[in-house]
Parts: structure tokens; C-alpha cells; sequence
């Protein structure tokens, strides 16, 4: 969530999470059906509003790998 957060290309998240883009977009779709959003931005205001409300736990990685 907080590489998405940190406007993260699906590239990206997949090298700081050493894993493939496929398994990134996969992993995406589930997040998706599980929080119930249609889309990448419908989860990212999701994500900022559990942000704001103190929901979403520090992150533990890097922005994007800066």
C-alpha cells in the first residue's frame, strides 16, 4: 500500500519486492476483489483515507526504491 501511496510504477513495486510485475498485477487484482474497488486509483484513495484515519500501519519499505 505505501509503495502505491508513494506513486510506485508496477515496475517498481516489483523490484523493491523482488518479485515479477505478473505477480504484482496478480497480487494487485486481489487486493482489488478483497477491498472491493474496481481500480489502482479507487485503492489508492482507499489507502489514503485509512492513512489519514491512522489505519494503515508505518511502512516498512523504501519509496520506490529511492
Amino acid at each position: 500500500m505505501h509503495l502505491l501511496l508513494d506513486s510506485c510504477t508496477r515496475k517498481q513495486i516489483a523490484l523493491e519486492l523482488k518479485r515479477s510485475q505478473h505477480t504484482i498485477d496478480a497480487h494487485l487484482k486481489t487486493i482489488y476483489r478483497e477491498v472491493g474497488v474496481g481500480d489502482r486509483a479507487q485503492l489508492m484513495l482507499l489507502a489514503i483515507k485509512l492513512r489519514d484515519c491512522g489505519e494503515l500501519p508505518p511502512p516498512e519499505l523504501g519509496n520506490c526504491g529511492n
